[in-house]
């Protein structure tokens, strides 16, 4: 995924965080994290400590890591389980919810990440999945945290 795949789906969105701080990079990675929950409509007291964790410290504990991976596939496993119920029906379904929803977990493990690079990158291709590819959307939140937008 990273850098390659964010160039594939929004290349100038990919140069713009290469000229980005580590810290504008890391305030992205939680906001665009932060958003995709909104929207998906996931509320979870972890993945919200998570993201005031990383925000506070720059950094979040093996421990917080291991609960937001278990958090991610618990999340993968349900829509897993509701693909293989349900099979390729509309996407108004439980399972194209349930996707989103684990897209948008997986975008506040990749938050936490050590490198803000990688966090905000590969954090804005997992919301960009969650959010149904809103690519636009998120491109004028990343500019407006870098004012920009």
């Amino acid at each position: 995924m990273s850098k390659l795949t964010l160039d594939q789906i929004a290349p100038d969105l990919s140069v713009l965080l290469q000229r980005a701080s580590p810290s504008q990079l890391r305030r992205i990675a939680v906001e665009v994290a932060r958003h995709a929950m909104v929207l998906v409509r996931l509320e979870h007291p972890t993945l919200e400590g998570a993201l005031r964790e990383v925000e506070g410290r720059g950094v979040v504990t093996a421990v917080t890591r291991s609960k937001l991976q278990e958090i991610v596939d618990a999340l993968d496993s349900r829509y897993f389980d509701l693909q293989e119920a349900e099979g390729q029906t509309s996407e108004g379904t439980e399972r194209a919810k349930a996707f989103r929803r684990a897209r948008a977990a997986n975008t506040v493990l990749f938050a936490v990440h050590d490198d803000p690079y990688e966090a905000a990158t590969e954090g804005i291709y997992e919301a960009n999945a969650a959010l149904g590819e809103q690519i636009d959307l998120l491109r004028r939140l990343v500019g407006d945290l870098l004012g920009r937008g």
